[in-house]
């Protein structure tokens, strides 16, 4: 089974929408991609697989600001375990 599982849209405006999954719940993942230019958006995850928000703990996780990093013209997205990555590519 593999670790990370990607999806890529275009949007109404021509950007890059890319959301990368982390599917393992103890190992971090580097994505390296042929993709140019910067990428920012949103990431989420948690410090267990089944942590999840309550009435009573209603901010237990929550999205946080995320940036992939620009290395020799490829961007790179450097993934937690158990995470949720979703950016716009400018």
């Amino acid at each position: 089974m593999p670790l990370v599982d990607v999806s890529v849209a275009r949007g109404e405006d021509g950007k890059l929408i890319v959301s990368l999954i982390n599917l393992s719940p103890d190992t971090s993942a580097r994505v390296t991609t042929n993709l140019e230019g910067t990428a920012s958006g949103r990431i989420i995850t948690g410090p267990e697989l089944d942590t999840h928000n309550t009435f009573d703990n209603p901010e237990r996780i929550t999205p946080a600001p995320y940036t992939a990093r620009s290395r020799g013209g490829e961007l790179v997205f450097d993934l937690p375990a158990k995470s949720l990555v979703v950016v716009t590519i400018d």
